[in-house]
C-alpha cells in the first residue's frame, strides 16, 4: 500500500524502508518535517525524539500528545483524518524552511562579500 501510494504521488525515489532500527537517530537528519497520523497513540515517543534532534513535529489530537505538542509553539496538531489540514501544514513547515535556507545563505553571503581588515591592521 505505502509504495503504490508512493509510486502514484510521485515520491517513490524519496520514501526509505529501512524495516526495524535499534538506533533511528541517523533518520531523523533526512527528514523536514516528522508526521504522525496516528488516529490512536499512546505517549508519542517519536514525537519528543523528532524534537530532540530539532525537527518541526505535526501530529494528529490522539491521547497524549498534547501533553509533548503545544499547538502553533513547538509543533502542530491537527484533528484526525484530515488529509487536507496535513497537507497545509505540511507545505507551510516546507515553505518556512525553505525561507529560512535562503536567508542563511544570503546572510553568509553578505558577510563575506565585505572586505574586513585583518585585526593586526588596526590596532
Amino acid at each position: 500500500m505505502i509504495i503504490q501510494t508512493a509510486k502514484q504521488v510521485g515520491i517513490l525515489g524519496k520514501l526509505i524502508m529501512a524495516g526495524f532500527q535499534g538506533d533511528t537517530s541517523p533518520f531523523y537528519c533526512l527528514m523536514d518535517v516528522l508526521c504522525i497520523a496516528s488516529q490512536r497513540e499512546g505517549f508519542g515517543l517519536v514525537a519528543a525524539e523528532a524534537m530532540f534532534h530539532k525537527l518541526s513535529v505535526i501530529a494528529t489530537n490522539v491521547e497524549a500528545v498534547e501533553e509533548i505538542i503545544k499547538d502553533g509553539i513547538n509543533g502542530w496538531i491537527i484533528e484526525p483524518v484530515r488529509k487536507e489540514e496535513l497537507y497545509e501544514k505540511i507545505r507551510y513547515i516546507i515553505d518556512l524552511n525553505t525561507k529560512r535556507k535562503k536567508n542563511r545563505k544570503r546572510s553568509s553571503r553578505i558577510f563575506f562579500r565585505k572586505p574586513y581588515k585583518a585585526i593586526d591592521e588596526t590596532l
